[in-house]
């Protein structure tokens, strides 16, 4: 025999609130390697020659970041014209080489997230909220030639 049917009293279904998009602002970075294009154009081997000590370079400088939240992050600010000196970069402004190696490597991602080490190096990775997935390092940001991506 079928039970019958009991309708709902008013008032006790629960509302769902969608998250808020900008709640990683509010928390500390956290990174990850595993991503990380270390035999690439801007591997570890290419690194050797700007910087002695590649990995702790990046360490103590991610290290640093952690004691800040991402909102923190995003507005420091500096470097040639008083921008920020951490941001989002469209896929598209990189250089053709690091596009086909980005895909290469199977990062789809359509922005990277450019991180300011110092005056002439950079960290790029994916933002997925407060984790960095790190791509590869960039110690030729001074020198348009080399660097990542195309200055416009």
């Amino acid at each position: 025999m079928a039970k019958p049917k009991i309708k709902k009293k008013p008032g006790g279904e629960s509302v769902r609130i969608g998250s808020d998009p900008d709640s990683y602002l509010k928390m500390k970075p956290v990174w990850r390697f595993s991503d990380f294009d270390w035999d690439g154009p801007f591997g570890h081997e290419s690194c050797l020659s700007h910087i002695a000590n590649v990995r702790g370079h990046i360490e103590d400088h991610l290290a640093n970041f952690e004691s800040m939240t991402w909102d923190e992050i995003l507005k420091a600010s500096g470097g040639r014209s008083s921008g920020n000196n951490n941001h989002h970069i469209a896929r598209d402004k990189f250089k053709k080489d690091v596009q086909a190696r980005l895909e290469a490597r199977n990062i789809h991602a359509d922005t990277l997230f450019s991180l300011r080490l110092d005056q002439g190096t950079r960290i790029y990775g994916v933002r997925e909220l407060n984790c960095l997935r790190i791509v590869f390092f960039d110690p030729h940001h001074k020198d348009h030639g080399k660097c990542a991506y195309e200055f416009s």
